[in-house]
């Protein structure tokens, strides 16, 4: 269980740098926003071993950003993707009002 716990810790760390290259100088939504895939979006909006939302433990930063990208997705990444985005926003609107 340990090993699956750490394996998820550099899953973690290696989109969070990934994301933070993406959107690090001459950021923009629109651009960050082709980015987001199942892939990418499946793994943020799920929890780590922990039972936390992996999305609460990103920086905050990135979780604005995120979130601005997401409402530059295109109408089709929109209805693909539309259950992941649902899933954030939740957990979003979760830890605004202090229930994790």
């Amino acid at each position: 269980m340990q090993a699956s716990h750490s394996s998820d810790d550099v899953k973690q760390k290696e989109l969070e740098q990934w994301l933070s290259s993406k959107l690090t100088s001459d950021w923009v939504s629109e651009r960050m926003a082709s980015h987001l895939n199942e892939d990418v979006l499946a793994f943020f909006a799920s929890r780590n071993s922990a039972g936390l939302p992996r999305f609460k433990l990103m920086e905050n930063n990135l979780k604005l950003k995120l979130l601005v990208s997401i409402l530059a997705a295109r109408k089709k990444q929109l209805t693909e993707l539309s259950h992941h985005f649902l899933t954030i926003f939740d957990v979003c609107l979760k830890i605004f009002c202090k229930f994790y």
